[in-house]
C-alpha cells in the first residue's frame, strides 16, 4: 500500500502561548493539553480567552472537527474538536492536523492515529526522561498508509460504527451508576442536610476500621506464608479492579489480623483529591487474600447497618465532601489518616430502608455486569478492527 508523509498531506498548527492570567470568565474557549484525553476532548474545568481579541489571534482559531494532539506528557493523544466547544483557540504544547485536499480523509486520518501503534512510536520519538516532548517536526516526517478515497471512507465508516458500540456500552455503565445514585437520593435524601434528621454515629461507634500489613518488613528467618493481596490499584471508585493480583510474605498471626471477609469495606487512604473517599465493598472474590497498609478495611459491628448502603454513603458527594475537609494535602496528594476516618460521621437511616436499597443496588449490579461483558465484546471487536486496517502499516 502506498505511504507518505503526514507533512505532505496535512497541515499541522502548533498552538499559542496564552497567558492564564488573562483567563475570564467566557469569551473563546483556550483547549489546553490536559482537555486532549484518549480517542476525546474533555473540558470539564474551561478557560476562556477576551472574545475581543479574535480576530487578532484568527491564525489559532480551531475549526469544528480539528483533529487534536497533546505534544508534552502523555504524547501522541489525539481528540476530534466538537462543535459544542466553539469557539475555541489551540493553545500551546498541542496541534491540530487538517487534511490539506480531498485526498486524505479526515476520519479516516483521527482513526489511524488514535491507534495505541501510532501512540507508541510517537511516545518513543519525543524527547525527555520525566516528561515527554514530541516535535512536530517528527510528526511531518512520520509515514501513513494512503489508500484510495474510497477505501478511506469504508475503514472511517466501519470503526465509526465499532467505536460507536463502544460509547454505547460505556453509557449504559454510566447509566447505571447514576440510577443508583438516583435511587439513593430517593430512599435517604440528600446525606449533606440529612433532611430526614436522622441520628449519626462516629465510624468507630459502629465498624472496625484497621489498616493493612506493612510491605518491605524485616522478616528473615521467620516462618512467612504467600497470600494474595489488595494493593490500592485494586480499590476503585465502587467497584474493584482484579485483573493483577500480587502476593506478599507475611507471619501466620497477620493472615488472622488483615484477612478480608465478605462485607468487608475497602477504602484507599489517599490519592487525587477528587477520589478521597474512593471504596469498594469486597464480596470474598479471592481466598486467603488480605490488604496493604495504605488501604483501610471498614468491618461492620452494627446490626443497624449493611455494607452496601454504608460503602454507597463514604463513596457520596457528602463522602467526599468530609475527607475533603479532613484530609491533609501535600503538592495534588490528599491523605485521610486512621483517626479522621474513624470519625466519619455515619447517618443512620431506618435497617429497612438500607436493605430496599441492597436489592436494588443488587439488582443493578447484575445489570451491569451483563454491561461490562458487552463492553470487553465491542472492544474486543474495535481491537480486531483496528489490528486488519492499521496493524501492518505501523
Amino acid at each position: 500500500m502506498r505511504k507518505v508523509r503526514l507533512g505532505e498531506f496535512v497541515e499541522i498548527l502548533n498552538g499559542y502561548a496564552f497567558k492564564s492570567k488573562e483567563y475570564t470568565n467566557e469569551g473563546v474557549r483556550v483547549i489546553r493539553i490536559t482537555n486532549v484525553q484518549k480517542g476525546t476532548i474533555i473540558d470539564n474545568n474551561p478557560q476562556y480567552y477576551p472574545i475581543e481579541l479574535k480576530s487578532q489571534l484568527k491564525r489559532y482559531l480551531l475549526s469544528e472537527n480539528d483533529i487534536l494532539m497533546s505534544l508534552t506528557g502523555n504524547v501522541g493523544r489525539v481528540g476530534v474538536l466538537k462543535k459544542e466547544l466553539m469557539p475555541a483557540f489551540l493553545n500551546q504544547r498541542v496541534c491540530s492536523l487538517r487534511p490539506k485536499s480531498d485526498i486524505l480523509d479526515n476520519k479516516y486520518l483521527y482513526h489511524y492515529l488514535n491507534t495505541d501503534v501510532f501512540e507508541f512510536n510517537a511516545i518513543q520519538s519525543s524527547a525527555g526522561i520525566a516528561q515527554k516532548n514530541m516535535s512536530t517536526k517528527w510528526l511531518e516526517e512520520h509515514e501513513i498508509p494512503l489508500p484510495p478515497l474510497p477505501e478511506q471512507k469504508h475503514i472511517a465508516e466501519v470503526l465509526d460504527k465499532a467505536d460507536a458500540l463502544r460509547q454505547k456500552n460505556k453509557e449504559l455503565l454510566q447509566d447505571y451508576n447514576d440510577l443508583q445514585q438516583a435511587i439513593f437520593l430517593d430512599m435517604f435524601g440528600d446525606p449533606v442536610t440529612n433532611p430526614k434528621g436522622w441520628e449519626t454515629k462516629m465510624l468507630s461507634e459502629v465498624s472496625e476500621v484497621v489498616s493493612g500489613v506493612t510491605k518491605g518488613r524485616k522478616l528473615i528467618g521467620k516462618e512467612l506464608i504467600t497470600l494474595p493481596y489488595m494493593r490500592v490499584a485494586n480499590v476503585q471508585d465502587g467497584h474493584l479492579v482484579l485483573d493483577e493480583i500480587k502476593t506478599i510474605d507475611v507471619l501466620h498471626s497477620d493472615f488472622e489480623k488483615y484477612k478480608l471477609i465478605s462485607g468487608d469495606i475497602l477504602l484507599t487512604e489517599g490519592g487525587d483529591p477528587d477520589k478521597l473517599g474512593r471504596g469498594a465493598v469486597w464480596n470474598g472474590e479471592i481466598e486467603n487474600c488480605i490488604h496493604q497498609n495504605h488501604i483501610y478495611r471498614v468491618r461492620i459491628t452494627c446490626k443497624e447497618l449493611n455494607e452496601i448502603y454504608l460503602s454507597t454513603l463514604i463513596g457520596s458527594n457528602y463522602g467526599k465532601r468530609y475527607f475533603l475537609k479532613a484530609a491533609k494535602q501535600t503538592t495534588g496528594i490528599a491523605t485521610v489518616n486512621s483517626t479522621q476516618l474513624k470519625k466519619f460521621p455515619v447517618i443512620l437511616a431506618p435497617i429497612k430502608i438500607q436493605q430496599d436499597f441492597k436489592i436494588a443496588t443488587k439488582n443493578i449490579e447484575q445489570q451491569k455486569e451483563k454491561a461490562k461483558e458487552s463492553l470487553a465484546y465491542s472492544e474486543e471487536l474495535f481491537g480486531a478492527l483496528v489490528q486488519k486496517y492499521f496493524g501492518n502499516h505501523n
